[in-house]
């Protein structure tokens, strides 16, 4: 008996399509086909022998379950010589596409969605594609629908305006509503305006990537630095932190730039001549490629010895090859091994080839786990301070005496 299948089985069944949008998807593809048959798994010839008194009350539960429901119950004629003819349920009627949400229990949310629908793609007809594509997402902005009608309207309107998202003028709209649905939104967007109103460039809606994207002025990224040679402080000021469009067209006349993850080695980095130090960014090396004098520059890349510290220089030799590590080689990783700490999440796999031989043997050794049965790093901010002078010492005397 616990093969046949229940009223309970169907309609579990048509809810995980419903939640998982496959049912709404089809419907708004055209694609769900109506009156829809949903067959039911019955009783075998032997079973309606032997599992008569199961067999019946199986029956009579189909029954009273659908008895006032907007479906319908449709029989099978089953006849056995053994026993009298019998009515077996064969499969679940439902009419049309309101029948189907009412029996879901779901009306009331698909009611909601057509009318957004309805008026979204009556004005808009090429969101026809961007709503069947997620519809539970929108579905949630069914009751602000006018809301992003106006919004929608605005940037048609406007493109490029140059505006902080807080400047919009939008009646009745507040910028937080833009805020919390920028993908929704940003869906749209490109869904109805020409190519010429956005940057399709723009993937990610991350670093203000929506506003970038759009035309809309943002809080531009700010670049903290030390100038590390007193002779060159501007206005007496050695640690500063400026706009990314401000620090590009600074071209300070320094010869080695500096560039650490961790803030405390920024802000404790020694004096040295000719130098600033950059500190803070991580994943950074994007925001400096807008940074044209960096390329006429010695820059010295300082990081953790772990997978993502020579990623991230593999990703600055992208933009600058001149870029040389510092004190992430095999030599100051052995010094170091008291401090050695576990590295939670180390990439497996990156494209190594713009590594130097030397640090490629120190990231091989990493993920060969060369040194210990776990994954290691030496977090920067932990080597003795002297090994930083010992390396600035050499790079000194790298000046001084030339090759």
């Amino acid at each position: 008996m616990s093969q046949w299948a229940t009223r309970s089985d169907l309609l579990t069944s048509l809810t995980k399509k419903w939640r998982n949008q496959t049912l709404l998807k089809h419907w708004l593809q055209g694609s769900l086909e109506f009156p829809m048959r949903l067959s039911i798994r019955r009783p075998a010839g032997k079973e309606l022998l032997d599992l008569y008194p199961q067999v019946a009350s199986w029956i009579q539960g189909w029954q009273l379950e659908t008895e006032n429901e907007p479906v319908t119950l449709v029989f099978e004629e089953v006849r056995n010589r053994h026993i009298q003819t019998q009515q077996i349920p064969r499969y679940l009627h439902i009419e049309c596409a309101q029948d189907l949400w009412q029996w879901l229990g779901c009306a009331a949310e698909v009611s909601a969605f057509e009318a957004l629908h309805d008026d979204l793609t009556e004005q808009w007809p090429a969101l026809t594609t961007v709503l069947q594509q997620s519809p539970f997402k929108y579905l949630e902005l069914a009751a602000q629908k006018n809301n992003l009608i106006a919004v929608l309207r605005w940037f048609e309107t406007y493109p490029h305006s140059g505006l902080y998202l807080r400047q919009l003028d939008i009646s009745g709209v507040h910028t937080k509503f833009i805020e919390a649905n920028k993908r929704l939104i940003n869906d749209c967007l490109q869904a109805i305006l020409p190519p010429e109103q956005f940057d399709a460039s723009i993937i990610s809606l991350g670093h203000s990537g929506f506003e970038r994207k759009f035309g809309l002025d943002y809080d531009r990224p700010g670049i903290r630095f030390r100038i590390l040679d007193k002779r060159y402080r501007l206005a007496g000021l050695s640690d500063l932190i400026i706009p990314l469009e401000q620090f590009a067209q600074l071209s300070l006349p320094v010869k080695h730039v500096v560039i650490t993850e961790n803030k405390i080695n920024g802000l404790a980095f020694p004096a040295l001549d000719d130098a600033i130090v950059i500190f803070g960014l991580g994943y950074g090396a994007e925001l400096l490629a807008e940074v044209p004098w960096l390329s006429f520059k010695n820059i010295w890349y300082w990081g953790d010895i772990d997978t993502h510290g020579f990623n991230i220089l593999a990703q600055f030799r992208k933009h600058w090859p001149q870029t040389r590590s510092m004190l992430m080689d095999e030599q100051t990783l052995l010094i170091c091994q008291a401090l050695w700490v576990e590295e939670p999440k180390p990439i497996l796999q990156f494209d190594t080839t713009r590594l130097q031989q030397s640090e490629r043997e120190v990231l091989e050794g990493l993920w060969q786990q060369r040194w210990h049965t776990r994954a290691i790093r030496l977090e920067q901010e932990v080597i003795p301070f002297h090994l930083l002078e010992a390396e600035l010492d050499m790079l000194g005397d790298a000046e001084r005496n030339p090759q």
